[in-house]
């Protein structure tokens, strides 16, 4: 059914979605909990002056399309093409927002569904013009 390598993306791919998913179960205070002295740390360093508020709020944002992002290309790599991915990334991270309204101190938005495909959906819309960019070289280059 599936190749050996297959089954090690099968495998990284239902990982990642848990540790999607246990993220974003966990109360919004724990989190801070977490990174918050490592948070003030960063922004001592940091050439621009953002509040603590600013700078977990772009953090937060941040964490997510990286984690969206590298889900997409496992995604990729599973279902072998960039449509089967691009339809099925949508639902988990809808999903995603559906299960952080369940969690104490966290909001799901809808705007933030569409934060997480941002960047593979940019990647997406770029590999396509460039495989219609090769494409139409190599037409013009048989004529």
């Amino acid at each position: 059914m599936f190749g050996r390598g297959k089954l090690v993306w099968l495998v990284l791919g239902f990982g990642w979605l848990l540790l999607i998913f246990w993220f974003s179960s966990q109360p919004f205070a724990l989190q801070r909990a977490l990174y918050s002295s490592s948070l003030r740390h960063f922004l001592a360093l940091l050439p621009v002056q953002l509040t603590f508020a600013e700078a977990e709020y772009l953090l937060r944002k941040f964490a997510h399309v990286v984690e969206y992002t590298v889900f997409g290309f496992i995604l990729l790599r599973v279902l072998g093409r960039w449509w089967p991915a691009l339809l099925f990334l949508p639902l988990i991270a809808l999903f995603d927002e559906l299960n952080q309204r369940q969690i104490s101190g966290r909001h799901g938005r809808w705007q933030d569904v569409l934060l997480d495909l941002s960047i593979f959906y940019l990647l997406a819309i770029f590999n396509y013009c460039r495989a219609k960019f090769r494409q139409e070289k190599t037409k013009s280059n048989r004529r």
